[in-house]
């Protein structure tokens, strides 16, 4: 799709992974040295941009806040370079402070102090914590792991018809979770980053899936594994506020 744009690839060997098979601080340090090289060039790093959240404040929340004529209940959202997540939540504490802010990380990424280890999402998860990220805006923060994020991709596929990429799997995995631990009616909304054909080769392969050892869940234990699926402990997560 890149190159139909005209674009040229710069591919990034995988001896330059991190220690947990991350690829992403050494994509970024590649980005940086193409941009010093090539005349006229620039690097917009959404991952270390602080712009990243303002086009979060100015169009995504007011358009959430359209949509709802108002706010939602509970807004769900993936961390990634938590330009999304800060600007969305800076505009809804500001005019809408009953509105809660849900927070969603892969397992394995160090976003929000969990343990560091590989995982096989792609969408979610970093080897470090950008600086656009701000725990103390979150009223709950899940991370979820592969397994599940998959298995709900499949599940939303077969009953909903709803083909989304990895990374929604997660969200929804959270909200549902979150939904399950508060008995009131809820207006939520889940942002889901994109569609599901990406994932074709991996996500929805099932050759790909045993190769990584990944046994999707089914029903019942779906629905069980999502209902005790507990948020980040508040101590842990607010010790990122510290650092």
């Amino acid at each position: 799709m890149l190159e139909a744009y005209g674009a040229e690839l710069v591919e990034v060997p995988l001896s330059a992974a991190d220690a947990n098979g991350s690829m992403q601080v050494a994509r970024m340090q590649k980005a940086s040295e193409l941009a010093s090289l090539i005349p006229s060039a620039w690097y917009p790093c959404q991952h270390k941009n602080p712009h990243n959240p303002d086009a979060h404040v100015f169009f995504t929340a007011r358009e959430i806040e359209t949509a709802f004529g108002g706010a939602p209940d509970v807004i769900v959202v993936g961390v990634s370079t938590a330009g999304q997540l800060g600007g969305i939540s800076r505009y809804f504490k500001k005019h809408y402070p009953a509105t809660r802010i849900v927070g969603v990380d892969v397992a394995g990424s160090v976003v929000f102090g969990t343990p560091p280890h590989p995982y096989k999402m792609t969408g979610l998860g970093l080897s470090f914590v950008p600086p656009n990220f701000d725990p103390t805006v979150l009223d709950a923060a899940y991370s979820v792991n592969d397994r599940l994020a998959f298995s709900v991709c499949h599940a939303l596929a077969r009953s909903e018809g709803l083909l989304l990429g990895a990374s929604t799997g997660a969200i929804v995995a959270a909200a549902l979770a979150y939904g399950a631990r508060n008995s009131n009616r809820q207006r939520m909304v889940l942002l889901n980053p994109d569609r599901g054909d990406r994932y074709l080769e991996t996500v929805y392969n099932r050759t790909w899936l045993e190769e990584q050892g990944i046994d999707l869940l089914q029903e019942p234990e779906l629905t069980a594994t999502i209902n005790s699926l507990a948020p980040v402990p508040k101590n842990i997560l607010l010790q990122r506020s510290e650092q």
